[in-house]
């Protein structure tokens, strides 16, 4: 093999491994949909019409019914 067909052999073989080990690190695994629900929410900015339409919906649910024991004993 010529010198110079040599050198452009392991520039490309380089350049492969380069790109190969980039793309790996860029792979992320997750335990659960949770997971990555939380890295998403992380990485996005909720927009703010959506923020407030959210806020006006969670206003308007009624509270949680009391548990027994906090009828019993008047908590």
């Amino acid at each position: 093999m010529k010198p110079f067909r040599k050198l452009e052999h392991e520039e490309q073989q380089q350049t492969e491994q380069e790109s190969a080990s980039s793309q790996q690190q860029n792979v992320r695994e997750f335990r659960s949909a949770e997971e990555m629900l939380r890295h998403d929410v992380e990485q996005m900015a909720v927009p703010s019409e959506i923020g407030a339409r959210l806020r006006e919906s969670i206003a308007k649910e009624p509270p949680p019914p009391r548990s027994w024991w906090q009828r019993m004993f008047g908590k």
